[in-house]
């Protein structure tokens, strides 16, 4: 079990302070995000110090420093998925263009780059499904409708 008093030791042992920055020297994840281990799970490290600083962390953390190694909790602030989407895509819609709510569905940036409703890709993904059996069974397949 790893105590308060070593995660405390290990934020300030691996990391150093940069441009108000306290930047994480150790391993980082494909995007730059320090990561260590709490216990036998990986965390990011940046979301360990916020925690250590507030209790709690929410569903997403934003660096308004925008710099990702960066583990001050005075450089991060909680949001949610679409707050951080906004934050970082710009998008003010409230709805897409066949009127789903995007704080009911949430959105997402696939490789594209664009912002896609998620209800929208369900209702794609589930479309294709049927379509794609109707082919491979002939049109024969009573549980797919045309």
């Amino acid at each position: 079990m790893v105590t308060l008093n070593e995660l405390i030791r290990r934020l300030r042992e691996y990391s150093h302070w940069e441009d108000g920055c306290r930047i994480w020297d150790r391993t980082k994840n494909p995007k730059g995000y320090g990561q260590i281990r709490v216990g036998d799970k990986t965390m990011q490290a940046h979301r360990v110090a916020y925690m250590l600083v507030h209790g709690s962390a929410g569903p997403k953390l934003h660096h308004t420093c925008e710099t990702p190694a960066c583990i001050n909790p005075e450089h991060l602030e909680e949001t949610t998925q679409m707050g951080h989407a906004l934050i970082h895509y710009g998008s003010t819609e409230e709805r897409c263009r066949r009127g789903h709510l995007r704080t009911d569905y949430g959105f997402r940036r696939p490789d594209t780059g664009t912002l896609t409703c998620s209800a929208c890709d369900r209702e794609r993904a589930r479309l294709a499904y049927q379509r794609d059996h109707m082919v491979r069974d002939g049109g024969t397949n009573p549980t797919c409708e045309p």
